[in-house]
């Protein structure tokens, strides 16, 4: 989209103009759905959860300060993914691991590069729901282990166990998968 015009649709969006609502829902949502399935594995509820998140955009529109392209999309990112683990709270999908368990997997990132994307995805998607979550923070939103803990209420030495072991459980899956092909 164009600098001048989404940077007029916020605006209008901040009117309250219900068109201008409409085309930021139907600009933004085919970009969103993906990142709440990534967290909410099924379709229906990552629905719910996209609906939520327009919802909290335009109740918070407003306080938002347009300073470039990326900016707005980057905002609504974040309050996908915050309702999306405020999903995953609700319905008790996320719990925290012992820290006192051993700990065991790989010594160094594998190598992806021959797998195709799909497969990668699956695998992902296969993760129990607090790995899962863990992963896409750290890897897919960038975030450090501190933000992290944060956000889930958890350890920042609980994030790193849960990302350490959701990395060795992919790994496991999509070396069995390679095994089968």
């Amino acid at each position: 989209m164009d600098l001048a015009l989404e940077r007029q649709l916020v605006e209008d969006v901040k009117k309250g103009d219900r068109t201008a609502m409409k085309r930021l829902y139907e600009e933004y949502a085919p970009r969103l759905l993906p990142v709440c399935r990534r967290y909410v594995m099924t379709r229906e509820d990552a629905e719910d959860v996209l609906q939520e998140t327009f919802v909290n955009i335009f109740r918070n529109i407003a306080s938002f300060h347009y300073e470039g392209p990326e900016r707005l999309a980057g905002w609504m990112r974040r309050i996908a993914v915050n309702k999306s683990i405020t999903w995953l709270r609700k319905h008790k999908r996320l719990t925290a691991v012992a820290l006192d368990e051993n700990v065991q997997g790989y010594s160094q990132e594998p190598d992806y590069g021959n797998i195709p994307p799909k497969e990668i995805l699956n695998a992902v998607a296969s993760l129990p729901d607090g790995y899962r979550t863990v992963l896409n923070l750290y890897v897919f939103e960038g975030m450090s282990h501190r933000e992290i803990s944060h956000i889930m209420g958890i350890s920042e030495g609980a994030s790193a166990v849960q990302l350490h072991r959701a990395r060795t459980l992919l790994w496991e899956k999509l070396n069995d998968e390679s095994h089968e092909r």
